[in-house]
């Protein structure tokens, strides 16, 4: 590729919160179209300012991009109590895309995410999809936030369900079983 592409924040309310205005203008200087894209030639050597600048404009776009995957959760949730289970499973993968690259795949939201994209797996007879995904957000959820978190509780109850209806009741019976040992031993 010949150039080196940077992306500018989508609004200049959202450059403004993370450069001042002599980075602005520096960047700017660089190349940056009106697309907010700045375009080196191959063997341009780019100032440690500028990469300054452009790991904070990068981290600008995803806090940005992480605030919008919020509406596109709430979407997906909402597609997915109205019964439009393709809608659902786009809008939830592209949440829990965004959160990962953002936030991290251990995060509270891409656990909240993907759970729900297990849910919507589940009712369009992606079952071992479903159950893979139900899983790991069961396992990365007792990790990260503890065994009686109620996130932690629901991935449990939600699992077992899966797994009981796909005919493997001993197995639900042993995660609920290690979520109530869990909540017993608090109290």
């Amino acid at each position: 590729c010949p150039f080196a592409i940077v992306e500018l924040p989508a609004s200049p309310a959202e450059v403004g919160s993370v450069l001042t205005p002599a980075e602005v203008a520096a960047l700017q200087a660089s190349g940056a179209n009106a697309t907010g894209r700045a375009q080196l030639k191959d063997g341009d050597e780019v100032p440690d300012r500028t990469k300054m600048v452009a790991a904070k404009v990068a981290a600008a776009s995803d806090a940005s991009a992480a605030l919008r995957a919020n509406a596109t959760f709430e979407q997906g949730k909402g597609a997915y109590h109205a019964k439009r289970y393709g809608e659902a499973e786009q809008l939830l993968v592209r949440a829990a895309d965004v959160w990962t690259r953002a936030l991290g795949a251990e995060h509270e939201k891409t656990l909240r995410a993907a759970h729900a994209l297990a849910l919507v797996l589940k009712k369009t007879g992606q079952v071992a999809k479903a159950e893979q995904l139900s899983r790991s957000t069961y396992v990365m959820r007792k990790k990260t936030l503890g065994e009686i978190h109620r996130d932690t509780l629901r991935s449990a109850r939600d699992h077992s369900a899966l797994l009981a209806e796909t005919g493997r009741a001993n197995e639900a019976a042993a995660v609920l079983r290690a979520s109530y040992d869990a909540q017993k031993k608090r109290l």
